[in-house]
């Protein structure tokens, strides 16, 4: 079902939970503890407590971070950028 979740650092989750773990469309916010305000803020798909699928990053001043599919948490570009370094033999 739908909730909000207020995490121990100032992180807040508001969207969809599967079995007490964020899975669904949801939006969840970063928060900075040096700067006092929530600072980034991703929206869009989560499976198994983590980013996954389509989704939007953005900084506390609205400008987009990243924007595309999401993998475990990661931007799946940062991933296949990853994987390629490491198949380039050094």
């Amino acid at each position: 079902g739908d909730g909000t979740e207020h995490c121990p650092n100032g992180d807040i989750y508001q969207g969809q939970f599967a079995e007490d773990v964020r899975h669904g469309r949801g939006v969840y916010k970063f928060w900075d503890s040096a700067s006092e305000q929530h600072v980034l803020e991703y929206r869009g798909e989560f499976a198994a407590d983590e980013p996954h699928g389509r989704g939007t990053l953005t900084s506390a001043s609205g400008q987009v971070v990243y924007s595309g599919e999401w993998r475990q948490g990661v931007p799946a570009d940062a991933q296949q950028q990853q994987h390629t370094q490491q198949a380039v033999p050094e």
